[in-house]
């Protein structure tokens, strides 16, 4: 999945399963990636989280934490969009 966010407001994922095991975290997308992925309007796509194995009907629990400074009440308004990829089978080639 990609995270998109406000372009000064990045953001990193991480899936857990049910019993708050961490079974991935988001990398950074190039900015080639980040060209041809756009993110809803006014949002660019920031991280990718790619996690294998998961079980179709399972329940996960997706956490999106700012890592820019989120102000001295330690919350600010943000938009995050959240969209599927399709993961090509080698870098370069069509998917």
């Amino acid at each position: 999945m990609l995270l998109s966010s406000l372009p000064d407001q990045p953001v990193i994922g991480r899936l857990y399963d049910m019993n708050g095991v961490l079974l991935g975290e988001s990398l950074a997308v190039d900015l080639g990636m980040r060209d041809r992925t756009p993110g809803p309007t006014g949002l660019v796509s920031q991280e990718r989280l790619l996690v294998g194995g998961l079980m179709a009907g399972g329940t996960y629990l997706l956490q999106i934490v700012p890592t820019f400074d989120v102000g001295p009440a330690g919350t600010s308004p943000s938009l995050i969009g959240v969209s599927g990829f399709k993961q090509c089978p080698e870098p370069g080639t069509p998917c």
